[in-house]
C-alpha cells in the first residue's frame, strides 16, 4: 500500500497485473485482492478458503517464519553474518516464539541467538548462488520452497535476473501482506507462483515468464521435510525444467540424522513446537544428483569453508560413521564430457 502512494513503478505493476483498481485511495481490500490473484485466487475470500482446508501446509510455514525469526535474530548481531531488515516481520509471534521453544529443545552450544546452522546455511547459499549467478551470467533463479526468503530483496542482483519465488498459497498470503505493509521493493524482477502442493513445480513455472531454454539457479534448502519419493520427484521435475550449464543448491541431512538415538530428542521437540517432521535424508548427495545429470559437491556443516567462525560443534570430517550431519550440496547440470564450470 505504501508503494501505491509513493507512485512506485514495481508496486503499480503489481495492480495492473492483478487486474485491481488503481486509485489514490488504494486500500486494505485492494491489496488483499491483488496478493489472491497473484496467488492465483480470484479474490481475497477464495484464498482464506483454500488456506483453511489445507491445514497440513501450516507447519511449513510454521517453519518459514521460523527462518525469519532467525535471520533477525542474526542481524541484530553486531558480526552478523547478513541482514535482512524485513525478517522480524515476517516471523511475527508465532514465528519469534517457536524459535524461542526451539532454542530451549537444543543441545548445548545454542542456549540463545540464531541458531548456528540456520545462519550459516542461509550465508553459505547467499555466497554460492550469487557466485553462481554471476560467474555464468545465469538470469533465472528459482526458489523451492521461497517460505519467507527475502533474497530477492536484500542481495545484489546483476542486472535482468528474473527470480521466481515458489510456495504455497498459506506462506504467500502472509508474506505478501508483510512485503506490501512495509513497503519492500525487491532488487531483481520477483514472480510469486502459487503451488497447491510442494509436487507440482513443472505445471506451475510453466503459466509464468520462466523460460526453460535458458540457464537456471534452483535452490531448495528444506528438502527434509519431503518424503523420499516426494524429494525424487521434484528433482525428477527440475531436472525435466533445466537447461545444461543450470546450477542447484541444496540443503540436506543425512540418513543417519533421522535415525540417530541423539537426535530423536530434538527431532520430536520439533514437532511438540508445531513444526512439521523431518522425513527424507540421503548419505550420498553427489551419487543421487548424478543419476539426474548433475555434478555435485558436497559441504559437511560446519566443515572449515562452511563455518564462518560460528559453529559450536566438534567438526567430524565426513566418512565417520554414525555421526549425525547436514550436508550443503551444489552441482551443475552437464554432459558427461563436460567439466565443472571454470569459475567455479
Amino acid at each position: 500500500m505504501n508503494g501505491v502512494r509513493r507512485r512506485d513503478a514495481e508496486a503499480l505493476g503489481r495492480i495492473v497485473r492483478a487486474g485491481a483498481a488503481d486509485s489514490q485511495a488504494f486500500a486494505l481490500h485492494d491489496a488483499q485482492l491483488v496478493i489472491a490473484r497473484e496467488t492465483g485466487f480470484p479474490n481475497w475470500s477464495k484464498l482464506k478458503a483454500h488456506i483453511r482446508s489445507e491445514p497440513l501446509e501450516r507447519p511449513l510455514l510454521l517453519a518459514a517464519r521460523v527462518m525469519a525469526a532467525n535471520r533477525a535474530a542474526e542481524t541484530t548481531r553486531r558480526d552478523a553474518l547478513y541482514r535482512d531488515p524485513l525478517a522480524s516481520d515476517l516471523a511475527g509471534d508465532d514465528g519469534w516464539a517457536t524459535l524461542l521453544a526451539v532454542q530451549k529443545s537444543s543441545w548445548p552450544g545454542y542456549a540463545s541467538g540464531p541458531d548456528p546452522y540456520l545462519t550459516i546455511l542461509t550465508r553459505f547459499f547467499d555466497d554460492a548462488l550469487i557466485d553462481a549467478v554471476r560467474g555464468t551470467a545465469i538470469t533465472q533463479v528459482v526458489i523451492i520452497p521461497a517460505g519467507m526468503d527475502t533474497r530477492a530483496f536484500r542481495l545484489e542482483w546483476p542486472s535482468g535476473v528474473q527470480l521466481f519465488e515458489v510456495d504455497t498459497a498459506d506462506v504467500f498470503a502472509h508474506k505478501e501482506q508483510v512485503l506490501q505493509r512495509v513497503g519492500a521493493k525487491p532488487r531483481c524482477q520477483r514472480h510469486t507462483i502459487v503451488t497447491r502442493t510442494h509436487r507440482s513445480l513443472k505445471r506451475a513455472l510453466r503459466r509464468t515468464d520462466f523460460d526453460p531454454t535458458r540457464k537456471t539457479a534452483f535452490l531448495l534448502e528444506r528438502l527434509q521435510y519431503l518424503r523420499p519419493e516426494g524429494a525424487d520427484r521434484l528433482l525428477r521435475e527440475l531436472t525435466a525444467l533445466a537447461t545444461d550449464g543450470s546450477w542447484v543448491g541444496f540443503a540436506l541431512v543425512t540418513s543417519e540424522t533421522l535415525r540417530s538415538t541423539f537426535m530423536q530428542p530434538y527431532l520430536r521437540k520439533l514437532e511438540a513446537a508445531g513444526l512439521a517432521p523431518w522425513r527424507f535424508g540421503i548419505d550420498e548427495p553427489e551419487a543421487w544428483l548424478a543419476t539426474y545429470g548433475w555434478n555435485a559437491r558436497c559441504v559437511v556443516a560446519g566443515a572449515p569453508e562452511a563455518n564462518y567462525g560460528r559453529w559450536p560443534y566438534g567438526y567430524v570430517p565426513r566418512g565417520t560413521p554414525a555421526i549425525p550431519r547436514g550436508f550443503f550440496t551444489i552441482g551443475w547440470k552437464t554432459r558427461k564430457e563436460d567439466p565443472w564450470p571454470s569459475s567455479q
